[in-house]
């Protein structure tokens, strides 16, 4: 469909599980795009020029998340319930600031940090065959991250977070996870909250945690509990 709603700025179609064919092209206002439950519909991203944020919900056969870089300057990305949607490894997306996965991606075992230089928000919820955070390279940018019942999930960059920014570090239900990130105390130096539940095996990795750090909230995490009373004797919280 060409030339069709050049005015649009949002473009909703949800429960249309039939619905086959193309979105329209040529979307030269479009800032927000939702699709959920159309099964059918074919991974075709209209051109929009000034695309600000996308929200794919259950949405089985898609794989757009290269086309939606390629034409777009997109900046907020969600996925809510796409199990066979991918991420290539071959892009370079270099202008998304918000990220949220949830129930997605099953392809995705690793997480590439250093493919989104730009990403401030992280957010990645139950994608069951996540196993870990990959990164080679300072992250300056990302301010909050949070990983919720990721199954497999198991370990973070071998030589710790390079994320001086992160405000806000949410864990949940990692129940795998054996270590904290290494050297959180000089790594993330500007962390003021961390939340941890539900990581029956997580310990305190090499290091103490950030002086800055302001709230931090426990729950059933009991090997953490006695590694961080070695930690206030040593006066590094």
């Amino acid at each position: 469909m060409r030339g069709a709603f050049q005015s649009l700025e949002c473009l909703c179609v949800m429960n249309c599980p039939k619905l086959k064919g193309h979105l329209p092209e040529q979307l030269s206002y479009l800032k927000e795009l939702i699709i959920k439950d159309c099964e059918q519909l074919v991974a075709s991203i209209p051109r929009a020029v000034e695309i600000g944020g996308v929200k794919m919900e259950e949405a089985y056969s898609f794989d757009m998340i290269g086309p939606l870089v390629s034409h777009t300057p997109l900046k907020c990305l969600r996925i809510d319930s796409c199990p066979g949607m991918n991420i290539p490894i071959n892009h370079w997306y270099s202008l998304l600031e918000e990220l949220d996965i949830s129930k997605g991606c099953d392809s995705l075992t690793s997480f590439p940090l250093d493919l989104f230089p730009k990403l401030c928000s992280l957010g990645l919820d139950e994608c069951h065959n996540l196993h870990m955070i990959s990164q080679e390279h300072l992250h300056t940018d990302l301010v909050s991250l949070k990983i919720n019942n990721c199954s497999e999930f198991e370990s973070f960059p071998n030589d710790g977070l390079f994320a001086p920014q992160l405000e806000t570090f949410y864990i949940e239900g990692l129940e795998k996870l054996k270590t904290m990130p290494k050297r959180m105390s000089s790594l993330l130096p500007s962390l003021g909250e961390l939340t941890i539940c539900n990581c029956p095996r997580v310990d305190l990795s090499e290091g103490c945690l950030p002086s800055n750090l302001e709230d931090m909230h426990l729950s059933n995490c009991s090997k953490l509990v006695v590694s961080l009373k070695g930690a206030w004797e040593s006066t590094c919280l």
